[in-house]
């Protein structure tokens, strides 16, 4: 087929007659386009760096993966009409993974979109104070875990007393003190 159309796969039966010309007309359609786009859940800010699987769905992949610009785009041109299912593999650096696939139909003489959201990850922040004179302790080292155990890291309080903690995802997490400075006890509440 010629570039930018699909073959047709329907074959024609043609009848040769004597002193007269036949005609066969085979019908070619145009592939068409498929846009994704992703964007920040709650600002709709795009979103450059996540990156995508597109499978045919039965299963045949479609490319390599693909990841979005500066403009939170990907285009795929010169796709065959038919059913797609994109999928997101990787989210934009501090940001949660969409995690639920998208099916979309492209359609003869139509191109498609497709709008994926992402939700940034959560930060932590804590403050460690004397107790009595409400002054910020730097330099006292805290242990982060999720609720099941799973270890995240061991931290020390900065300048003012302060840890902060960017990129973790939604859940329960237990803060444990695990370092003080002379002259103090640990806190070992939980």
């Amino acid at each position: 087929a010629p570039d930018g159309y699909v073959m047709s796969g329907v074959p024609q039966t043609v009848e040769l007659r004597e002193s007269k010309p036949a005609q066969v007309e085979f019908v070619n359609t145009k592939k068409e386009s498929l846009q994704i786009l992703k964007v920040d859940a709650e600002t709709g800010d795009p979103l450059l760096g996540a990156v995508f699987t597109v499978t045919k769905t039965s299963g045949e992949p479609v490319g390599d993966r693909y990841t979005t610009d500066r403009n939170g785009l990907i285009l795929l041109a010169d796709l065959e009409p038919g059913a797609y299912i994109v999928t997101e593999v990787q989210a934009p650096e501090g940001y949660l993974l969409s995690t639920a696939p998208q099916t979309i139909e492209l359609k003869p003489g139509q191109s498609a979109r497709l709008e994926f959201t992402n939700t940034k990850k959560s930060q932590l922040e804590l403050r460690k104070l004397d107790g009595a004179t409400r002054l910020p302790m730097d330099g006292v080292t805290f242990r982060l875990s999720r609720m099941d155990g799973e270890f995240v890291g061991n931290f020390r309080t900065q300048k003012g007393g302060q840890i902060v903690v960017d990129n973790l995802s939604p859940g329960w997490y237990t803060l444990r003190e695990i370092e003080t400075l002379s002259g103090y006890l640990l806190d070992d509440s939980a």
